[in-house]
């Protein structure tokens, strides 16, 4: 029996200039017609690779846009463990200065930015 799991019949490029055609204004039949793609497969990519303009400088895809969940929710995760491990510590050693325990705090809520901001 033969192996279905072959290498893709279109090109991520081919696809992405697909999707810009169709945003640019031809239609679905057009589109058919001249490349031989499928409306199922058109409409896949079209929802793939989907762009949105959050600002003048950032655009996002739906696959980006799609994995934010997972990330803020891991940016959570990790904010909170840090955080906790900080209080932890000053709990169990209670010498600990104010200030090297807020400077920890501050550390924390920074990575925490940092790791929004980079992921999208």
């Amino acid at each position: 029996m033969a192996d279905r799991k072959t290498t893709p019949k279109y090109s991520e490029d081919f696809k992405k200039t697909i999707v810009s055609l169709y945003q640019s204004g031809k239609t679905y039949s057009e589109i058919q017609k001249e490349y031989g793609v499928s409306s199922s497969a058109l409409s896949k990519w079209v929802h793939k690779y989907s762009q949105v303009q959050v600002d003048d400088d950032t655009v996002l895809t739906a696959q980006q846009i799609k994995a934010l969940p997972t990330i803020i929710i891991f940016s959570r995760r990790l904010f909170y463990n840090h955080t906790m491990g900080i209080i932890y510590s000053c709990s169990r050693s209670p010498r600990i200065p104010f200030q090297i325990l807020l400077f920890q705090c501050i550390i924390s809520i920074s990575v925490f930015i940092v790791i929004i901001l980079t992921s999208i």
